[in-house]
């Protein structure tokens, strides 16, 4: 998820007007300046409905890989729960029969923020611009590295070519999970290798979609919220995974981003730019920020 960050310096978020000068109203009324406060969606209620499955996939595949590799008792793999469909229904009714008429406390939900490496980017602008007449912000990336409580990264979208850094992280977080299981020699329950596999699902999948969207060259700012102890009726595991299906959860959590990471501002190839650009640098300089304002190169005349 890291490797590109290497090479690209820069990423893009688009968004339209009204959002930004909330972004900077919202800072400028701060007193700790902790950053620009951003929404962040909840990765089950974007438009895209496959989010999250492509991952749970590419974790199905190479998990087993590591079980042989580590040398995994059988009694205490985790990809068992995706032998077959048997197996699956059976997992199902344990992990039910083992939770029925209690509580359980269930994994976090991930929040996502978007950005892309592709800057000016016409089919970008129509999706998240308000279809050219938003903005276009750009973001240093080596100023997001850093940040409590969030993990960044580029998305992977096609499994041939999904970098090396995705199986060193899944590698890296089976170890950390299994190693004081393996060393105690105990089988482990249904229920308990459903948790730990969707801690290791939950870390990689946000990073992970279907190769339809990789012209998006996305980025992703993920953080996290726990909704701790629910009714064992209100939960789903269908992938296999714990999260809130039947009770409510927020749509998007809040999340500050250093303000110093925002370096410059893209109008939208539709925007009345001699206007607009006056009203956003007076807004800039309200909130003592420096940053170049410029216009979109796409060619676009307005009626």
């Amino acid at each position: 998820m890291l490797e590109e960050i290497n090479h690209i310096r820069y990423v893009y978020h688009y968004t339209s007007l009204e959002t930004l000068f909330a972004i900077l109203e919202n800072y400028r009324k701060s007193k700790d300046k902790k950053g620009l406060v951003f929404r962040a969606s909840n990765i089950f209620k974007v438009n895209d409905p496959t989010e999250m499955k492509r991952g749970y996939e590419v974790v199905k595949t190479l998990l087993p890989q590591y079980e042989i590799k580590r040398v995994t008792p059988e009694i205490m793999r985790l990809s068992e729960v995706y032998q077959t469909e048997e197996w699956e229904k059976q997992c199902k009714e344990d992990y039910f029969e083992s939770v029925c008429g209690t509580n359980i406390e269930i994994g976090t939900v991930p929040y996502v923020i978007s950005f892309s490496a592709k800057k000016d980017y016409l089919p970008m602008w129509s999706l998240y611009g308000n279809r050219g007449k938003g903005v276009c912000l750009k973001f240093d990336i080596e100023k997001l590295i850093g940040q409590e409580h969030v993990r960044i990264g580029f998305v992977a979208y096609n499994m041939n070519t999904i970098h090396r850094s995705f199986k060193e992280n899944i590698s890296f977080l089976y170890d950390l999970i299994m190693r004081p299981y393996i060393s105690e020699g105990k089988p482990l329950t249904i229920e308990k290798k459903i948790s730990e596999l969707s801690t290791i699902c939950f870390d990689i999948s946000p990073f992970i979609k279907y190769k339809d969207y990789q012209y998006e060259k996305e980025f992703r700012l993920v953080g996290y919220k726990n909704y701790g102890i629910i009714d064992s009726n209100d939960f789903s595991i269908d992938p296999m995974l714990l999260y809130p299906s039947k009770i409510e959860v927020d749509p998007y959590i809040e999340i500050p981003i250093p303000a110093c990471s925002l370096t410059g501002i893209i109008l939208g190839p539709c925007m009345d730019v001699k206007v607009m650009r006056h009203v956003i640098k007076n807004e800039i300089h309200s909130c003592n920020l420096k940053m170049r304002v410029s216009k979109s190169n796409i060619p676009f005349r307005l009626k």
